[in-house]
């Protein structure tokens, strides 16, 4: 996943937050430059063949609430 990150913005802030905090993404370890920022994540869930709904509905649910509330 990748999304645009500028430091010292309070939204790109909040955006590392949820991606790579709540949502559990890992990023480059540097937040010292503003760019582009590359982010993985392990879809164990998926892997195993169990659990891809639940995975997709959470997913879904944290961008609903984050796009409606500002919450994450």
């Amino acid at each position: 996943m990748e999304y645009h990150y500028r430091r010292g913005d309070p939204l790109a802030e909040r955006l590392l937050a949820w991606y790579e905090g709540s949502l559990g993404y890992q990023g480059p370890r540097s937040r010292e430059k503003s760019g582009f920022r590359m982010c993985r994540k392990r879809l164990t869930g998926v892997a195993r063949g169990g659990g891809i709904l639940r995975l997709v509905a959470r997913w879904l649910g944290s961008v609903l609430l984050w796009l409606c509330c500002g919450q994450y």
